[in-house]
C-alpha cells in the first residue's frame, strides 16, 4: 500500500493519500492501515505544495474531513490553516470563488472540540460574503443537529 501510494509524482502524493483514507470505511477497524501517518504525510505534502491557493484551499477542508475522522484533537489547527488557505485564495483569486461552495466546508462537530477557536477563527475571513456563508452554513449544521 505505501508502495502504491508513494509511487505516483510527488506533487500528487496528498492528494492520493487523502483519497485513499476518504475511501476507508468508516466504521472497519482499521489496525492494518497506518491512518494517522498517512494523514501526517498528506498534510505535510499539501503544506508544501506547489499548486495555487485557489486549488489548494479546498484541499485543506478535505483535511480537515478527515483529521475529525480520524485525529480529532488537530482538528482545530487543521481548521486554522484551511481558513488561512480560503483567506489567501481570496486575496489572490476573489472573483472567481463561489462563495456559495464554502456550504460544506465547516461541520458543527468542530464546536465540540473548541467552540471558541471556531468562532475566532471563522472572525478571521476577511472576504465578508465568505465569513457570512461559512456562519451560516454553521448555523444551519447546529440546528440540524438540535433537531
Amino acid at each position: 500500500m505505501n508502495l502504491a501510494l508513494n509511487s505516483g509524482p510527488a506533487k500528487i502524493q496528498s492528494f492520493t493519500k487523502m483519497a485513499f483514507l476518504d475511501r476507508l470505511p468508516a466504521n472497519k477497524g482499521l489496525e492494518g492501515v497506518p491512518t494517522i501517518q498517512l494523514l501526517g504525510e498528506a498534510g505535510a505534502s499539501l503544506r508544501k505544495s506547489s499548486i495555487s491557493e485557489s486549488e489548494k484551499y479546498d484541499w485543506y477542508f478535505g483535511l480537515l474531513k478527515l483529521t475529525l475522522r480520524y485525529q480529532r484533537s488537530e482538528a482545530i489547527a487543521v481548521f486554522k490553516e484551511s481558513i488561512a488557505s480560503l483567506n489567501r485564495a481570496l486575496t489572490e483569486d476573489a472573483k472567481y470563488l463561489d462563495t456559495n461552495q464554502f456550504a460544506n466546508f465547516v461541520p458543527a462537530s468542530l464546536l465540540e472540540i473548541d467552540e471558541f477557536a471556531v468562532k475566532e477563527t471563522l472572525a478571521s475571513v476577511t472576504n465578508v460574503e465568505a465569513r457570512t456563508q461559512l456562519r451560516l452554513q454553521l448555523v444551519k449544521e447546529i440546528q440540524t443537529r438540535a433537531r
